[in-house]
């Protein structure tokens, strides 16, 4: 990266004669008594006569580093590594050493850049935009700066500091300016977001929990249409589910929750997000809160009708039972006047068959 002599040459003093040896990789800057000044680099040996002599602090930056160089007379410039450079007093203010900045796939920059225009002698200036996408190494000129994005979010504590996030923790609260970033994610995402104060139309007081997934389709009319679109979905959001629930009682509401994981269920937040930019995914119902006393009436409620439930279902199987137990006896009935009836046709056909033979033999005795 970069490196500074950390402590003073012996060589670097006010030289009434003598004889000084500049190594290779070295630079100094050699002032005369009438004040005018010289660089000289390494390797270089030469006799200094009534001069002071100061060595430069020599800067160098890799591969995936830049220089940024700041000139006394005001202008700036970046210079791309493997680069290295001696600070000049009489030149330089100072010199930096940046690391670029690294893209990801699916991670954009935006970038302004102030152009020079110059017709008829006379010097206009504008600033263009243009989006960067990765993956890419990105060094910025000494005319170009980033966007800085600054969206609301959720303030999350880790290892003791304060990190922001879209995507947050259920229950949280979104607060304004919690993310700050200049890598924009052009990808699906998800939000967590709850609707607070939700008044139904019986007056019951509602919390609501839902998931949101969305994903940024369209970076040029996100940054024409809103400076934070974290917000405006939040906001449509929360209206779309104040709708919701005022139209209905608290039990219409329970009951139709389901309708709340519908996107049909959301049209300011569909029509907000295509105006942005974005698009809606979908949306997930994450369940309820509501104050203990409604709780607790609501939870009686649920075990009155569990139990009521309970009791019709016994009652139901029990009249069932009985309805089969007696569709069993008279079929059993049946059967049974079935069986005695053929038993007694048999035993007339027997005394029938028996009659016949003995009325058959009297007639043969009497013809004998």
């Amino acid at each position: 990266m970069g490196s500074n002599q950390s402590s003073r040459d012996p060589r670097e003093r006010y030289y009434h004669f003598g004889r000084l040896v500049v190594r290779e990789g070295e630079a100094v800057s050699i002032f005369d008594n009438n004040g005018s000044q010289r660089v000289v680099f390494g390797a270089s040996a030469f006799h200094v006569w009534f001069s002071e002599v100061i060595f430069l602090k020599r800067f160098s930056c890799d591969e995936q580093s830049y220089l940024i160089i700041d000139f006394l007379d005001g202008r700036k410039e970046h210079r791309r590594g493997p680069a290295f450079m001696f600070l000049d007093p009489c030149a330089h203010k100072d010199i930096k050493v940046e690391r670029s900045i690294m893209l990801e796939a699916n991670q954009v920059l935006v970038v302004y850049t102030e152009n020079t225009l110059e017709k008829d002698d006379v010097v206009t200036k504008n600033v263009t935009r243009r989006i960067v996408r990765g993956p890419e190494i990105f060094i910025p000129q000494a005319n170009e700066w980033l966007h800085k994005f600054s969206w609301h979010g959720t303030v999350i504590a880790v290892s003791g500091k304060s990190k922001g996030s879209i995507t947050g923790q259920p229950g949280d609260v979104k607060t304004a300016h919690a993310v700050e970033f200049t890598k924009l994610r052009q990808l699906p995402d998800q939000m967590y977001y709850t609707v607070r104060d939700l008044r139904t139309r019986d007056d019951a007081l509602l919390t609501l929990h839902i998931m949101i997934f969305f994903e940024l389709v369209d970076i040029e009319k996100m940054l024409n249409e809103t400076n934070d679109p974290i917000s405006d979905i939040i906001n449509a959001a929360n209206a779309d589910v104040m709708t919701y629930g005022a139209g209905r009682t608290y039990e219409a509401l329970l009951a139709d929750s389901s309708g709340l994981s519908e996107i049909s269920a959301y049209p300011l937040l569909t029509m907000r997000m295509q105006s942005i930019g974005y698009k809606l995914i979908k949306v997930v119902y994450r369940g309820y809160q509501t104050s203990s006393q409604l709780q607790a009436m609501q939870e009686t409620a649920i075990s009155s009708r569990t139990q009521l439930r309970l009791q019709a279902d016994t009652q139901r199987h029990e009249q069932e039972n009985l309805k089969n137990r007696l569709i069993a006896e008279e079929e059993q009935a049946v059967y049974k006047f079935s069986q005695e009836k053929k038993a007694a046709e048999h035993k007339a056909r027997l005394l029938q068959l028996k009659a016949d033979q003995e009325l058959a033999a009297a007639r043969a005795k009497n013809e004998a």
